[in-house]
């Protein structure tokens, strides 16, 4: 397979700010500009820092005082610059943006100036691109070629944003998506709610129908939750029978329709679950809705985790919302 050069893949136009650019200004730059990311420079030109779409957004969402935090200098939400020259292949790339655990690389000529950018985006489509090639040419060889084919495949879908068994997003997709939706709700003042979701007693699941049946289960269980979310809500496969509903411009009273209505699908497909006191797979769930201006989109996430626990100590079947009393809860569908 021939690989390509960072020079054949990278882009030229680089967006340049000097060090003493204020939060408000570089986001203004990245929100005109369309980039991903600016390159904060010294007064010789040499690239000190790079911020980018992720780091900013953190920054921001994350800072004590927000307005005080849009005056001070960008340098305070940059990350360390990992420089790369021309001539470096796309896999040495790769492994250098995870070694290093950044999403650019700022390239670099002979003469030590910068010359473009190359995204983690940017690397992973060329590599999939050059893979998608080679697995074309491999189908016109014969079956010795099958072990190869396979692990072009695996690659291909350990950098996808889709959960293969699933086929819903999954969690990289939920964190870009999500923190969109946060700077949003900052930017225009709407909340937007989370709901954290669990299979009830999926492990005795597993454990009596055996990992094939529960990996058809989990299936089915997205299904049906793809069916039920409204069109304007994102879902995703959280981690193992974990789900979860991001739902933007939605407050939690408003949530509470949307996932009553999904508690009560999952029970009402009465999918046999032997093992469980309920006797069919039913979901409980956890719903928390942000306040922007005080608290980060982690911590919205980890408030519906602490009452998806709510729910399931309560018997299940169910969900809770954040600072509700129990008096409030919602209990069993049926």
């Amino acid at each position: 397979m021939k690989s390509l050069t960072l020079k054949k893949i990278m882009t030229t136009a680089v967006n340049q700010v000097p060090k003493t650019t204020l939060v408000h200004e570089a986001l203004a730059t990245l929100t005109n500009s369309g980039h991903s990311c600016l390159l904060i420079v010294d007064d010789t030109n040499r690239p000190e820092g790079i911020i980018t779409q992720q780091s900013l957004l953190n920054a921001i969402a994350t800072a004590p005082d927000y307005a005080e935090f849009l005056n001070t200098p960008c340098t305070h939400a940059a990350s360390n610059v990992v420089k790369a020259k021309q001539d470096t292949v796309i896999e040495e790339a790769l492994a250098l943006v995870n070694i290093q655990n950044v999403k650019h690389l700022v390239i670099m000529n002979d003469d030590d100036e910068v010359s473009g950018l190359v995204t983690h985006t940017d690397l992973v489509n060329s590599y999939a691109t050059m893979l998608a090639d080679t697995k074309a040419q491999m189908e016109m060889h014969v079956k010795e070629r099958t072990q190869e084919l396979e692990s072009v495949n695996r690659k291909l879908a350990s950098m996808s944003l889709i959960d293969p068994l699933t086929n819903l997003s999954n969690r990289r997709a939920l964190q870009v998506d999500i923190m969109k939706t946060h700077a949003a709700s900052i930017r225009h003042g709407h909340n937007y709610s989370v709901a954290m979701i669990d299979i009830d007693y999926f492990k005795k699941y597993n454990d009596h129908y055996g990992h094939q049946m529960g990996d058809s289960a989990l299936q089915d269980v997205a299904q049906i939750l793809k069916n039920a979310v409204r069109e304007t809500d994102y879902l995703y496969r959280y981690g193992g029978e974990e789900f979860l509903i991001l739902m933007p411009e939605t407050n939690a009273e408003e949530a509470k329709v949307p996932l009553k209505r999904i508690i009560s699908q999952m029970a009402t497909s009465a999918i046999t679950h032997e093992r469980s006191p309920i006797g069919f797979l039913t979901l409980s769930a956890g719903l928390a809705s942000s306040n922007p201006r005080l608290i980060g989109w982690r911590e919205v996430i980890e408030l519906a985790d602490r009452r998806l626990y709510d729910a399931k100590s309560n018997g299940r079947n169910q969900f809770f919302v954040k600072d509700d009393p129990a008096s409030l809860k919602i209990l069993k569908s049926g």
